[in-house]
């Protein structure tokens, strides 16, 4: 907008100059119109200038420097938003309560507690892994955790995802229920020796609308209550929150 008043200006004060130095507008006394500044000579090469009107090019052109600044204006609210919307859809985790008990879950979704002082945390996109650091009555090479994850597929084509992965002529299947709701769930239960350790791995398939809640548990014979008590208690307070 600047450089389009200074470029008119300009304009304006070649026109003048020209008008005064030329020898019959000076004789005459004439007027010679611009469009958007009027210069009136007289013999005496007084010069004087009216303002534009608001027809003038000048103010006319305005709105059109301003367009762009207002489309990546809304561009960037846009692109906010869109930033703000995607940070939600995430797995979320909550502040630790008085007694050790954190909540977490996936908003919209579902939601769940368990206890900080014996899991560790890993919230990332649509998975929320809770790693187990606490005491164990057995020491295993077997890693103890449970792991939860919001997928994009119906319970049935998920269970038997599962049961074709595993290959293992052990694994079962199951209806049962999950949460202090009793949310019915299908569960996938395999079992493995590794190193001389029974491996029990656990899959409970929630549905949740036209998705799906995973949980795995991963775990061992021998692990101890400690262990056995803080998963059982994560797996009750889960909840669908639809």
């Amino acid at each position: 907008m600047r450089i389009r008043k200074l470029a008119a200006l300009a304009a304006a004060a070649a026109v003048a100059l020209a008008a005064c130095s030329s020898p019959e507008s000076a004789e005459s006394g004439t007027e010679a119109d611009t469009g958007a500044v009027t210069v009136t000579t007289s013999p005496d090469r007084e010069t004087n200038e009216e303002v534009p009107t608001e027809t003038d090019a000048p103010e006319t052109e305005a709105p059109e420097t301003e367009t762009p600044e207002t489309e990546a204006s809304a561009e960037e609210t846009a692109e906010t938003e869109a930033e703000e919307s995607s940070s939600e859809a995430e797995s979320a985790v909550g502040e630790t309560d008085g007694f050790g008990w954190t909540e977490a879950g996936y908003p919209g979704v579902y939601r769940l507690r368990y206890d900080a002082s014996l899991f560790g945390c890993d919230a990332e996109d649509s998975m929320l892994h809770l790693g187990y650091q606490g005491p164990l009555e057995t020491e295993s090479s077997i890693p103890a955790y449970v792991t939860v994850q919001v997928m994009d597929m119906g319970v049935d084509d998920l269970v038997n995802g599962l049961v074709l992965q595993s290959g293992d002529d052990g694994t079962t299947v199951a209806e049962g229920a999950i949460g202090a709701d009793s949310v019915p769930t299908k569960v996938v239960q395999q079992t493995q020796e590794i190193d001389g350790t029974t491996q029990i791995q656990m899959f409970f398939v929630v549905g949740a609308g036209e998705k799906s809640v995973l949980i795995e548990v991963s775990s061992y014979a021998g692990a101890g209550e400690i262990l056995d008590s803080a998963i059982e208690t994560i797996l009750g307070t889960f909840e669908l929150i639809q």
